[in-house]
């Protein structure tokens, strides 16, 4: 997809639990601030990951979402068109925690440094010819140490409460 003129084309990679990767592109106008970014990016996520899918992946699998930046391999072969028969091998992964923030609260971002934050992800935008950068943000999920926590903290309440009900005779 060719960028729009006045337009600025990031990179957009979204991995399921079931590890397969969508590809596509956020473009916000040259002059906006990192929380347009953040919005129109927090938009495509939820998009592409309707409520459903949400409510499943974080209440039921007990995973969340995180942002990382990519690099793909010199072997990714990636078509403008981003088909199924895409091949993308990922090189380097960093973890970006401000993303990941923005993601659910694209506010966080207002009255950061403009120049800055678009600097940081240059590398990830897609060239005014359509071809592709060799680097994309990357949401995926990933395990919640948090909410797996509670769960194994819960069912041992519940175990033991079963336990200790029933060596003294109590029954539901």
């Amino acid at each position: 997809m060719e960028a729009q003129s006045g337009n600025i084309t990031y990179l957009i990679q979204f991995k399921s639990p079931s590890e397969k990767i969508h590809t596509i592109n956020v473009s916000i106008s040259k002059g906006q601030d990192p929380e347009d970014f953040a919005v129109a990016f927090s938009k495509a996520y939820k998009l592409h990951f309707k409520g459903y899918k949400r409510v499943l992946y974080r209440g039921i699998l007990l995973q969340k979402p995180i942002v990382s930046l990519v690099k793909f391999s010199k072997i990714t072969n990636m078509h403008p068109s981003f088909t199924d028969e895409d091949r993308i091998f990922i090189q380097e992964e960093i973890v970006d925690h401000t993303l990941t923030a923005a993601l659910h609260k694209p506010a966080i971002l207002r009255g950061v440094d403009r120049s800055s934050f678009f600097e940081e992800y240059r590398h990830t935008v897609v060239a005014t010819d359509g071809s592709l950068p060799n680097y994309a943000v990357l949401v995926q999920f990933v395990d919640d140490p948090s909410a797996l926590k509670v769960v194994r903290i819960v069912g041992t309440a519940i175990s033991v409460g079963f336990g200790i009900g029933g060596a003294f005779g109590l029954s539901l």
